[in-house]
């Protein structure tokens, strides 16, 4: 019988004699369990539904052609995994969907993101549910944040991690 050849595969460089390893490891890392990735937990918000309290954060856009508030979940902000639920509208106030929007955690005081991927998951109505959200250190974040639609633009929400 001839030995199988070890190779390296999976996203966190697993070696597998067979493969089933990277497949195994593709998947955890899809659900945010595998290779020091925060699990994904469940979020406090409901798909679809504009929360009712009030955002822990409002702002323009940098050309004002966008107003994104924001909620958490946990509420406040706490260091670790936390679920942002975005409600973006235009300049009259409508719901902007069908937008492509991109964040990227950053900590500017050390000059670096996160190592888990934050995915935008568009929920209608101007809603854009994003987790996970991995705020592992205490201090400032950026939310550094892409809108593309029929205005390009951007805006930096700031959370304050205990």
């Amino acid at each position: 019988m001839k030995p199988q050849r070890a190779e390296r595969c999976g996203p966190c460089g697993s070696i597998s004699p067979s493969g089933l390893c990277c497949a195994l490891s593709l998947i955890l890392f899809e659900i945010g369990a595998g290779c020091g990735v925060p699990a994904l937990g469940g979020t406090g918000f409901q798909a679809g539904v504009l929360p009712t309290d009030e955002p822990l954060v409002t702002l323009s856009s940098d050309t004002a052609a966008w107003q994104l508030s924001l909620w958490t979940s946990p509420f406040p902000p706490r260091k670790g995994a936390v679920d942002v639920m975005y409600h973006i509208v235009d300049v009259v106030g409508e719901p902007a969907d069908d937008l492509v929007v991109q964040v990227i955690p950053w900590m500017p005081a050390h000059g670096h993101g996160t190592s888990a991927k934050a995915i935008v998951m568009p929920q209608g109505d101007g809603l854009y549910l994003v987790r996970p959200v991995y705020l592992y250190m205490s201090g400032r974040w950026e939310l550094r944040t892409e809108i593309k639609g029929f205005v390009d633009d951007s805006a930096v929400p700031i959370l304050d991690i205990p």
